[in-house]
């Protein structure tokens, strides 16, 4: 395919974040030969049909992780903020978390979030929610 298609991301036209792509348009580039469009549909059916591995057993705390995931469903809609999939994030603990991999830990992550969107979380809260992220996919498997 070597990216030939259409591309469109507004988010790269971020000038403060993404300074070179947003110069170079790189948020919205077609071909006029699009050798990747044809092909998204069975690509997104793929990636849909891998299942996400299960964390390895006694690898996050139950009880927090329970606490963490009812917190997570309560704040979610209320902010009306669509995360990407979260399924099996403990396999990204090297390398780490995010798009760009910015953050070594989950902690990191959440405390992003509480900063961004003003939730206000206490430390409890934060370790609940690192804890439920950690236990992810298997908390949904028999849901």
């Amino acid at each position: 395919m070597h990216g030939k298609g259409t591309f469109f991301d507004p988010r790269l036209d971020n000038k403060t974040q993404f300074p070179v792509a947003a110069k170079a348009r790189l948020g919205h580039t077609s071909n006029a030969t699009d050798l990747i469009t044809s092909k998204l549909a069975a690509l997104h059916f793929y990636q849909l049909a891998i299942a996400a591995p299960a964390p390895p057993r006694k690898s996050f705390d139950e009880e927090a992780a329970e606490r963490g995931k009812d917190l997570f469903d309560g704040i979610g809609p209320d902010k009306r903020y669509r995360t990407t999939p979260l399924n099996a994030l403990w396999t990204h603990t090297k390398g780490g978390f995010y798009h760009d991999g910015r953050f070594a830990s989950l902690r990191e992550v959440v405390e992003h979030y509480d900063g961004c969107f003003s939730l206000g979380l206490r430390d409890q809260d934060k370790w609940d929610l690192v804890e439920f992220l950690k236990s992810l996919p298997a908390r949904h498997e028999d849901e």
